[in-house]
């Protein structure tokens, strides 16, 4: 059913202004003209810039736009998975940092303490290429909060709970970023380290990418191979498939890629 003209008064006014908002049928172009005549018929209206467009809200759509564009990471694998933690502040729970959802409005918060600690299930061992980590999204609001998550430990541990590889953080940032691991681990576990004052844990988002498996290998002899630098032109795929910027190609006409 199309609604040609409906006005709905909210109860919320801005800067004295009523909004009303009005839905029409843009094939139906009298219906078009008539709530144009009537909007400018309106003495008591004013414009209103929703806050997405505002140049505030364009940076920061910018900057997560920005940020969040992976080429090469294939897709995140953190997303909807189990998420557990020592602790969580109000509704803000442990698996608010892997819902996919980038805001400053959903994230994780643990509850103030000296040593605070979070963990993925990825459900399997998977092979891990790369982890980034958002830790919050304004430097002022982390710095007058204090929740910065530095000096903080992320664990890799197989589904035996055995720990396959680690990497200690100490400097300030919003973002952390641990490139080329190239394990295989089902739990990422992040522990905060000597804090000498109760402190929130902040995760707004974290994110997982495994290594490229679609392209799955049968290794010939050595002197069937060659390695080939890539080359100008060269897809994404074929560039980020292997560390450096390096692919494999076979002289044997017997293995398939």
């Amino acid at each position: 059913t199309i609604i040609h003209r409906v006005s709905v008064t909210c109860s919320m006014s801005f800067g004295g202004m009523v909004l009303q908002v009005y839905t029409v049928d843009t094939k139906n172009e009298t219906a078009v003209r008539e709530i144009v005549r009537f909007i400018l018929s309106m003495s008591n209206t004013s414009s209103y810039l929703p806050y997405e467009f505002t140049q505030k809200g364009m940076l920061e759509r910018i900057g997560l736009y920005v940020l969040h564009q992976n080429f090469c990471d294939g897709e995140n694998i953190a997303i909807n998975k189990k998420a557990t933690a020592s602790s969580h502040f109000g509704d803000h729970s442990a698996q608010q940092a892997i819902d996919g959802v980038v805001t400053s409005e959903t994230c994780y918060w643990s509850e103030p303490s000296v040593s605070s600690w979070w963990e993925l299930d990825l459900g399997v061992d998977v092979a891990i290429s790369k982890i980034r980590i958002t830790n919050t999204f304004e430097w002022i609001v982390a710095k007058s909060w204090n929740v910065f998550i530095v000096p903080f430990e992320i664990s890799l541990l197989n589904s035996f709970g055995k720990t396959v590889n680690s990497k200690t953080f100490k400097d300030e940032s919003l973002f952390y970023l641990w490139e080329s691991i190239h394990n295989r681990a089902r739990y990422i576990r992040i522990d905060t380290l000597q804090y000498t004052a109760p402190r929130y844990m902040v995760l707004c988002n974290v994110e997982v990418y495994g290594v490229n498996e679609t392209r799955k290998l049968t290794w010939p002899h050595p002197s069937l191979m060659v390695i080939e630098h890539s080359k100008p032109g060269q897809s994404c795929v074929e560039a980020c498939s292997v560390k450096q910027m390096v692919y494999l190609t076979y002289v044997s006409p017997f293995v398939l890629l």
